[in-house]
């Protein structure tokens, strides 16, 4: 049985210290994302898209509700509305 897809793998995945780095800090991005997986950053889910964060390919900021959130928040205190 072949499968279509294969996993993406990362070629470099360098050593232990650099992959618990990589894991501590994909757990403080995916603490500073929404939860909702809704997939609009482009990866299935916030976990993945903090993964890809902190191995440098992606951006926290990629996340669309987040950045609409920040949006929202800097228009709120620059017009004094807070």
């Amino acid at each position: 049985l072949q499968h279509p897809f294969a996993p993406r793998v990362v070629a470099s995945a360098g050593d232990l210290k650099d992959r618990v780095r990589r894991m501590k800090e994909a757990d403080a991005v995916l603490h500073s994302l929404p939860g909702f997986d809704c997939g609009l950053c482009g990866a299935p889910s916030c976990a993945a898209l903090a993964r890809d964060a902190a191995a440098g390919e992606a951006l926290a900021s990629d996340c669309l509700p987040l950045a609409r959130e920040r949006v929202e928040e800097l228009l709120r205190v620059n017009s004094g509305a807070d």
